[in-house]
């Protein structure tokens, strides 16, 4: 009965001995597993670290490509706006001088045709009536 106890002791002992190795290579292959994952994303990390150092420069030259195409561009449309106002600014000069000089040939004829209608009336007036006249000072002075 003894030998049977130390027979099941032993057992007992070598199946514990067993779990414990079995644990001990489950958990090294757990940390294993773990350590490969962190060393693999560790290496995908550098990898784009290195990526992203090569490519900083181009990126910046990219970077200032866009900014002076955009600032080129709203140059570009602003010179345009200021052509079509300088345009449309010379247009209603040349309109509003038009309207002025027209306004001043207006004047100018209604003033000739006074002047003529005064000249017309003037030489309406009897040549008698000036000799009149013109005796009338002479006698007086």
């Amino acid at each position: 009965m003894i030998y049977i106890k130390d027979k099941k002791i032993e057992s007992l002992e070598s199946r514990i001995e067993n779990a414990k190795k079995n644990m001990d290579k489950l958990t090294s292959a757990y940390l294993y597993e773990n350590g490969n994952k962190i060393i693999y994303e560790l290496d995908v990390a550098k990898r784009q670290l290195r990526t992203f150092k090569d490519n900083i420069y181009k990126m910046e030259d990219d970077c200032r490509i866009k900014l002076r195409d955009m600032y080129q561009n709203t140059i570009r449309k602003n010179s345009i706006q200021i052509e079509s106002s300088k345009r449309s600014f010379l247009d209603f000069k040349t309109d509003i001088s038009t309207k002025i000089k027209a306004d001043i040939l207006q004047e100018q004829q209604k003033i000739e045709k006074m002047i003529k209608q005064k000249a017309f009336q003037y030489q309406q007036i009897d040549k008698e009536k000036i000799r009149k006249v013109s005796w009338i000072i002479i006698t007086l002075i």
